[in-house]
């Protein structure tokens, strides 16, 4: 199961500060990735969350780069920040391919969590996931983060599930 068709992952720079240079430059690729240009699929809009803004910045973007139960506490995670490149590739991936099952790069299938349809689209290997929200009018970008083994086991099972 490759990966060579996502970007490299952003790594800090020798000596960049995690609150300052390295998480400027990814919110640059946030920013060029889904405020500057928007995926588009199956006649519907996609969306971010700017407000409620958290530490500064847009709420997703923050719920992307950080991790914790209460959202003002969550803290800057670089494992997420790394991967922030991904997640437009995977995006447009699932728009390209919908509603395909079959994807040569990524797994995607649906769920409900908390009375909301989710799209889940994951690596072929379970390792990286990412979630949109379907609301009535448009697709919210949700979160994405890479995933512990467990996770990656418990996922690949609802996938299996949904497709069976």
């Amino acid at each position: 199961m490759s990966l060579e068709w996502l970007p490299e992952l952003i790594e800090p720079e020798d000596g960049e500060s995690i609150h300052g240079e390295y998480l400027d430059r990814v919110f640059a690729i946030y920013e060029r990735d889904f405020v500057l240009s928007k995926p588009f699929g199956f006649s519907t809009r996609f969306a971010t969350k700017r407000d409620p803004s958290q530490n500064g910045w847009p709420a997703t973007f923050w719920h992307l780069i950080s991790e914790g139960e209460n959202e003002h506490l969550r803290e800057v995670q670089i494992e997420r920040c790394r991967y922030i490149s991904w997640i437009r590739r995977m995006v447009d991936e699932f728009f390209t391919n919908y509603p395909e099952r079959n994807s040569l790069n990524i797994n995607w299938w649906r769920n409900q969590r908390r009375g909301a349809s989710r799209i889940l689209i994951a690596t072929k290997d379970f390792s990286f996931l990412v979630v949109l929200e379907e609301r009535r009018d448009y697709v919210l970008l949700w979160t994405a983060y890479p995933t512990r083994p467990h996770t990656s086991k418990k996922l690949t099972r609802e996938h299996q599930n949904f497709w069976a």
